[in-house]
């Protein structure tokens, strides 16, 4: 591997933890639906003839998209576990930067800040991790 894989490779992570983020809103968006209280007040009513209860079909669907979404989470945290494994040999001040950049999924500007360096000092860093990180799979 080289340079340019690594650092696509690892860039590949922010857009997976993007979209966890999003399946994460949109399964917390469903449940609220379905607790709301005006959902619950649609069965609270006793009820008359055969219809059954009009909750079933959403919480099936609530629950078949939960498995789906569980599945792809758990890619989401394999993802980030295997950036941990090649991170976790770099020094503490490499691992924040790699770590801000790549797992928070932080613009430079921001990566900057967070660990105190310039632009420049900032991206020579980021090449010593990288090249640190290439050693280490060789």
């Amino acid at each position: 591997m080289d340079r340019e894989e690594l650092k696509t490779k690892l860039s590949a992570y922010t857009t997976l933890e993007a979209e966890g983020r999003q399946i994460r809103e949109e399964l917390a968006r469903r449940r609220a639906a379905v607790e709301s209280p005006k959902a619950k007040a649609l069965t609270g009513m006793p009820g008359g003839g055969s219809a059954g209860d009009p909750l079933l079909g959403p919480v099936a669907q609530i629950m078949g998209l939960e498995k789906r979404y569980r599945v792809k989470l758990e890619r989401i945290y394999s993802a980030q576990a295997e950036i941990e494994d090649l991170i976790e040999p770099l020094p503490p001040k490499l691992r924040l930067l790699m770590r801000c950049r790549y797992i928070g999924g932080k613009r430079w500007e921001e990566v900057c800040c967070e660990i105190g360096f310039e632009w420049r000092q900032t991206h020579r860093l980021h090449n010593r991790a990288l090249d640190m990180i290439l050693e280490k799979m060789a």
